[in-house]
C-alpha cells in the first residue's frame, strides 16, 4: 500500500494539489537555488526540454500536445461558421475551453478542476486579445454577416511537474500554428444578388492560421532570496511569489499576472527582465520544433501513444 501526501495550495482563484516535503527537502531545494543548482541539475534561468506534437487528432483543423516533466497538455481546434460579434462585424471569433482532467490530479476528483479549467479559460481569452496576437480580420468571410469561429479546447492530462500555465500556453500556440483553414468562395454583389459563400472540401485547399504573434507565458517562481523558471512541482511547494509574464515573438512585454505570495517592486523587475528574454528563447525554441515537425516524415504516435 503506497499513501500519497499533498498539500492544497491557492493559485490565483483555485486550490492546487503540491507534494507534501519535509524540512529537510524545503531546506535542500533552496540551498540549492541559493547556489544556481537546482534538484534536478538545472540553473536558476533554464528551463526543461519539452516533447511537442502536432496534427494528432485527424478530426480536428489543428491540434498539438505539449508534454514537459509530468505535465501533459492536449489542444485541439475547431472550425465553424458562425455571425460575427456585433460590436467587431468584420473580425473573427477566437473562443477558449480549459478542460482538467480528473485523473490530473488528486485535487481535479468530484469536479474539482472545473474552477482552474475557467481560470485557464479566462487567461488565454484575456492573452488573445491583446492587439495584434492573431489576425481575426482574415477570419472574415463576409463583413456583418458571416466569420470563422475558432474553437480552442484544451485538456489537461496530467499536472504533475508544474509549469502547468506554461506549457498549456507552447500547446495552444502550437495548436493554432498547425491550424489549417479551409479556402472559401463569395459570390454575389450584395445587392442585386445577396452575398452566398462556398466552402472547400478539398482537404489539401486551405490556408494557415497565422499565430505567430500569440504569445507564451513564462512563470518565474520565488524559492527563498531567488526566482527560478518553469520550477517543478516540489519547487511551487517551497515558494514565496510567482509572477507568470506572458511574451511575444517581439520580445514584447504582453501581460503581468501575479500568483500567490508578494514579490518586491524591485526584485519583479528583475524577474520580468529574465521573463522577457527566457520567452523570447523559449519562442524561437518552439518555433524550430514546429518547423522540423512540419517537414518531417514520422509517423504520428498519437495522444495516446
Amino acid at each position: 500500500c503506497v499513501c500519497v501526501c499533498c498539500e492544497w495550495v491557492r493559485v490565483g482563484a483555485v486550490i492546487m494539489a503540491l507534494p507534501v516535503l519535509s524540512a529537510s527537502e524545503r531546506d535542500f531545494i533552496v540551498a540549492g537555488v541559493a547556489e544556481n543548482f537546482r534538484a534536478d541539475g538545472r540553473g536558476r534561468g533554464d528551463l526543461r526540454h519539452f516533447e511537442l506534437e502536432t496534427g494528432i487528432v485527424s478530426s480536428c483543423n489543428g491540434s498539438a500536445r505539449a508534454r514537459i516533466q509530468g505535465t501533459d497538455v492536449l489542444v485541439c481546434v475547431k472550425l465553424e461558421v458562425g455571425a460575427p460579434a456585433p460590436d467587431h462585424p468584420d473580425l473573427g471569433q477566437v473562443q477558449f475551453c480549459v478542460t482538467c482532467s480528473a485523473g490530473a490530479s488528486p485535487a481535479f476528483e468530484a469536479r474539482g478542476g472545473q474552477a482552474l479549467g475557467n481560470e485557464l479559460s479566462q487567461l488565454l481569452k484575456r492573452m488573445s486579445s491583446i492587439p495584434d496576437v492573431l489576425d481575426l480580420k482574415s477570419l472574415c468571410i463576409i463583413p456583418e454577416q458571416v466569420v470563422w469561429i475558432v474553437r480552442v479546447d484544451a485538456l489537461v492530462l496530467e499536472c504533475a511537474g508544474g509549469s502547468l500555465h506554461d506549457t498549456l500556453t507552447v500547446a495552444v500556440k502550437a495548436a493554432l500554428h498547425a491550424t489549417s483553414i479551409p479556402q472559401t468562395v463569395v459570390t454575389g454583389d450584395g445587392e442585386s444578388v445577396p452575398f452566398d459563400f462556398d466552402v472547400s472540401d478539398d482537404p489539401y485547399d486551405v490556408r494557415a492560421l497565422n499565430a505567430e504573434g500569440f504569445p507564451v507565458l513564462v512563470s518565474l517562481t520565488k524559492v527563498g532570496n531567488h526566482y527560478v523558471v518553469d520550477a517543478t512541482a516540489e519547487e511551487e511547494a517551497c515558494t514565496s511569489g510567482r509572477v507568470m509574464v506572458a511574451v511575444n515573438k517581439s520580445n514584447n512585454l504582453c501581460a503581468v499576472q501575479m500568483g500567490q505570495g508578494s514579490v518586491r517592486p524591485a526584485v519583479l523587475t528583475e524577474m520580468i527582465k529574465l521573463a522577457v528574454s527566457t520567452g523570447s528563447a523559449l519562442i524561437n525554441c518552439l518555433e524550430q520544433a514546429l518547423q522540423s515537425e512540419s517537414t518531417a516524415n514520422a509517423p504520428k504516435i498519437g495522444f495516446l501513444g
